[in-house]
């Protein structure tokens, strides 16, 4: 194992860690595309296995895999893709017949009598007849192992290995077998999917450890895996490790994060679930959003220095009633507090079709929680609220369609703060006495400079939330001030109960959060993105040929804005594409646990 593991870490040992994180990440990942796909370790062959995965192509559709090593050092990598499930695309237009048909072929095959044929890779076991799949074959704890399916359950069972052989289809219609031909009477193949035809998720997470929190090199780490590289990264620190007292709990708490990013749009996996009354079977589900398709976006905002700053604005969407599954997109506009035009737009197709693509279902209403908002903005948060209609007209291109929309303002920096009548009502911490996590108020007259919550509110929506339980010092709630509510189902209790639940679905920490996790991602990813821009300025960063640059138009759009985006480009200048969605990752969107 500690062989295994030192070939695929990199010790940087050099003097300037900032600077050179870019290559040493670079390295890492190298170094593990050699061990996984190229099998240079020979744990696969040795194994009878092969590393399963997941691959994305120009078609945007993300798709398990298993890799099929090179036969020779300069050989080609070829892909064996699952012709049974899509897990997700994002343009479903372009997934044509003979794409679908053409991954079930994983080999064009040549027999020793020279009869060709197209063919699937197969795996042969004593215990049945049946050739097995090898996406449902593995060597796991020193056995190998396959799926056994029965009445809707799957189950791996310990089975035996005898060899591999080439199950031989109809190219027309691949219900149809021809032929079933033995390794040993195969002359020569070739791959029908070439790694180089598609983007392969290889590492699916890197692990950085740090020696202490220099907040630099921490900011550079993130920037390179997340948004450059597209990898999910999980950092630990030494100092931070050594200083606990109970150094288990330091451990679990990277597990839980690790954990938490491992969740795809494959495996759908969540750390924990949720059942309400409306809950159909073990599903998760949140009160009100779960009995129909709701889209449930949270947006976040993030604000540089100086007058020539840039504003980050990021949004994070539930993917299913249990809002625990987020995707995340995130665009830069010029320093202001209220989201421009193309990119409140942009944020609602973005969110639309990541939320269609995963329940293959348009959504039927829409709640939006939108962070970083004062009392002299609200009206002018009416505009962005038709800026969503708008989006919502042009992407269901009908100028009469309407979706009944939630906009709820969340405002976290404020004077209020509530405590217990007495130490009897409250839940006690050391000296301090805090009210019960859960706590809403939402009908007793207060006034607290230009913050109020009335009986006479002209929707009488607007309540105070304390969903954590005080640690430390005196709880601070958020307060919830709904601004437009057009659902009639929604009324105050159920926006309150469906609030509160959704704080429970953190999934890196066991309590109730202070925000709902859809705000609370969008604010540290635009905080992260904010962080790492200096990257991407005065020539950009370049990973594995490709320059990541940072444009500054100076004519506006048709909306009159001018919206900054990332340019990627070939290290020969060739224009690859232009980035507003600075964060659009083909795999995992779960970006900031």
């Amino acid at each position: 194992a500690r062989n295994y593991l030192e070939n695929v870490t990199v010790l940087y040992s050099g003097s300037h860690p900032v600077n050179d994180a870019l290559d040493a990440v670079g390295r890492a990942i190298e170094m593990a595309k050699k061990v996984y796909i190229h099998d240079s370790l020979n744990i696969f062959r040795r194994n009878n296995d092969l590393f399963k995965t997941f691959c994305y192509n120009e078609c945007q559709c993300t798709i398990e895999c298993a890799v099929l090593p090179p036969r020779s050092v300069n050989g080609s990598v070829g892909l064996l893709l699952d012709y049974n499930k899509l897990s997700s695309t994002r343009n479903p237009n372009a997934m044509s017949d003979n794409m679908a048909m053409d991954r079930y072929f994983s080999h064009k095959i040549k027999r020793r009598n020279g009869e060709e044929h197209y063919a699937r890779l197969k795996i042969r076991i004593t215990q049945t007849d049946t050739r097995i799949d090898p996406l449902d074959f593995r060597f796991s704890k020193g056995r190998h192992e396959a799926i056994r399916r029965s009445n809707g359950e799957e189950n791996w069972v310990t089975v035996n290995f005898i060899g591999y052989c080439y199950e031989c289809r109809d190219t027309k219609n691949t219900g149809v077998i021809l032929d079933v031909v033995e390794e040993h009477d195969v002359e020569a193949f070739s791959y029908i999917h070439n790694i180089c035809d598609w983007e392969v998720e290889c590492p699916s997470l890197i692990i950085s450890y740090h020696p202490d929190k220099d907040k630099a090199l921490y900011d550079k780490v993130k920037c390179v895996t997340n948004q450059i590289g597209g990898y999910q990264s999980q950092i630990a620190v030494a100092e931070t490790f050594e200083r606990q007292k109970n150094k288990n709990q330091y451990a679990s708490a990277v597990l839980t994060k690790l954990n938490a990013k491992l969740s795809n749009p494959y495996n759908k996996a969540v750390s924990w679930k949720s059942i309400c009354e409306e809950s159909v079977g073990d599903v998760d589900s949140i009160p009100w959003v779960a009995v129909k398709p709701t889209l449930v976006v949270g947006i976040g905002m993030a604000h540089g220095l100086g007058n020539c700053g840039k504003t980050v604005v990021a949004a994070s969407v539930c993917l299913d009633g249990g809002c625990m599954r987020l995707s995340h997109c995130c665009f830069l506009q010029q320093k202001s507090d209220i989201i421009s035009t193309g990119n409140i737009k942009d944020i609602i197709k973005t969110s639309w079709k990541e939320f269609t693509a995963e329940n293959e279902k348009c959504p039927e209403r829409i709640l939006i929680y939108r962070d970083g908002m004062s009392d002299g903005n609200f009206e002018r948060a009416d505009g962005e609220i038709a800026n969503i209609r708008s989006a919502i007209s042009e992407i269901l291109s009908d100028n009469s369609a309407t979706i009944p929309i939630t906009y709820v303002i969340c405002q976290s920096q404020h004077n209020i703060r509530m405590v217990p009548k007495d130490e009897t009502q409250g839940n006690r911490r050391g000296q301090t006495v805090n009210v019960y996590s859960g706590t809403c108020l939402d009908h007793t007259v207060m006034e607290f400079g230009a913050l109020s919550v009335t009986e006479n509110e002209r929707n009488n929506y607007d309540f105070l939330l304390t969903p954590q339980a005080g640690i430390k010092g005196t709880s601070k709630p958020i307060y919830f001030r709904v601004r437009i509510n057009e659902n009639s189902e929604l009324d105050k209790k159920t926006l309150e109960e469906c609030t509160y639940h959704m704080c429970w679905k953190y999934p890196t920490a066991t309590k109730a959060v202070r925000e709902v996790p859809a705000v609370k991602y969008a604010k540290r990813l635009a905080n992260q993105v904010l962080s790492g821009l200096e990257n991407f300025r005065y020539g950009g960063s370049t990973w594995f040929g490709k320059t990541f640059e940072l444009i500054n138009p100076q004519d506006a759009d048709e909306n009159g804005e001018i919206r900054p985006y990332i340019r990627m480009t070939t290290v020969d200048g060739e224009e690859l594409r232009n980035m507003f969605n600075v964060v659009d990752l083909p795999f995992r969107h779960h970006l900031a646990a």
